[in-house]
């Protein structure tokens, strides 16, 4: 993770998950799959995470609404 001036880059070194698909990320379809089960199903129990596939379209929504409040 980098972050500069202007932007944030995130860099991860691993494909999608076979049930993720690109045009699925563009459609901002809530599909859930998990990296590490174990991990998200911890965070979940400690209310720090849902497992909804909320995620990437919440943050793709973030990013939108801070881009376009940026002069």
């Amino acid at each position: 993770m980098w972050l500069f001036d202007d932007r944030l880059e995130i860099h991860s070194p691993g494909d999608l998950l076979p049930e993720v698909s690109i045009d699925d990320l563009r459609a901002r379809r809530r599909v859930h799959a998990s990296r590490n089960p174990r991990l998200a199903r911890f965070l979940t129990e400690l209310g720090i995470m849902r497992q909804q596939g909320e995620g990437i379209p919440q943050m793709t929504e973030e990013m939108e609404l801070s881009s376009a409040a940026t002069p």
